[in-house]
């Protein structure tokens, strides 16, 4: 941030939420360019196995995943 004020973070690493939380809190940016890929992946397999299944284009599937996956799911 110190070199690049104007910079924008991506978290895709697990767990996302937490470490989305702490990359915010630490780097002193303001919560709208601090990102975390959340269920986006899992979201976009939903979508590409929906299609593959329905047999129809992925662009025509809508769908959202929501919730924790993974070990901190449970």
């Amino acid at each position: 941030v110190k070199y690049s004020p104007d910079t924008i973070l991506l978290i895709a690493s697990n767990p996302v939420d937490i470490l989305t939380y702490v990359a915010w809190k630490l780097s002193g940016l303001p919560k709208q360019r601090v990102i975390g890929s959340g269920t986006n992946l899992d979201s976009a397999r939903f979508k590409y196995l929906l299609s593959e299944k329905l047999n129809v284009a992925a662009s025509s599937c809508h769908g959202y995943i929501i919730g924790e996956h993974g070990d901190s799911s449970g």
